[in-house]
């Protein structure tokens, strides 16, 4: 992974005005990580996608995040500040292969699946319930009834039934449970409380959305300053955006921008 200049950042930017949120991430390592073929990214698991999202991050804008949650119960904003450090979850270095994979025995099936990746998240449909269903269904590699012990070999046993509707029940939420531990940085639950009620609660926290809004408050201050440096000066855009960020400042301060 390397760092972003800024003309890279607004590039990646502007490309990712019409994307959906999957796609947004994507752009942005596909221009952070050249050592990844564009295909090889899609392929990695959510949670390896959000930790090089997080590692990117903290190069773009240092370690520190601030934001402000919503409390649930009296609407007040509470405000929230921690490391990058903080919410990291320690793992393998993601590489280009073979998904990983991991079985399950639910009421007497055999359940093979691996985690879902940016591919997956595409295909969402709106729907959250549709979503959820398409979700688990792309991830399913095989699901298989686990055969009778005891049986004589001349037995012959009936074809599958349909999956009733409380077994794919307990499957999906098998599933669920398994990935939170298979996938931990898929899923960073912050710890919250409200001062104004003492309300206490957990918030997921969205590094693409987050970053995505980082980069577009950056970005509408650097195209400002851009604006201010040009109408000054006569330079160009990507003469200002090649300045170091301390220099562009200084120009900044001397014409009142």
């Amino acid at each position: 992974m390397r760092g972003l200049s800024a003309t890279e950042l607004l590039d990646v930017w502007a490309q990712g005005h019409a994307q959906p949120p999957p796609g947004r991430a994507l752009l942005l390592l596909a221009a952070a990580c050249p050592e990844f073929e564009p295909a090889a990214l899609a392929r990695l698991t959510v949670g390896q996608r959000d930790g090089l999202l997080l590692a990117l991050y903290e190069q773009t804008f240092g370690p520190r995040v601030t934001g402000v949650a919503v409390c649930p119960r009296c609407a007040a904003e509470v405000e929230l500040a921690f490391d990058a450090a903080d919410i990291r979850v320690g793992g393998p270095p993601p590489e280009d292969g073979p998904p990983p994979t991991q079985t399950l025995i639910v009421e007497g099936y055999e359940i093979v699946f691996r985690a879902p990746d940016s591919n997956d998240l595409l295909a969402l449909a709106a729907d959250e319930a549709a979503a959820r269903e398409t979700l688990l269904a792309r991830c399913l590699v095989s699901v298989a009834a686990v055969d009778p012990p005891n049986l004589a070999p001349e037995v012959e046993l009936p074809g599958p039934a349909p999956l009733s509707a409380g077994t794919q029940a307990a499957i999906a939420a098998a599933v669920d449970a398994a990935l939170a531990e298979m996938d931990p940085q898929a899923e960073v639950e912050l710890n919250l409380a409200c001062p104004a009620c003492d309300q206490q609660w957990q918030a997921l926290f969205d590094i693409v959305a987050f970053f995505w809004d980082e980069l577009t408050a950056w970005a509408h201050r650097m195209l400002r300053q851009v604006h201010v440096l040009a109408s000054a000066y006569g330079w160009r855009e990507a003469e200002i955006l090649a300045l170091p960020a301390w220099r562009r400042q200084y120009y900044l301060e001397m014409v009142g921008g």
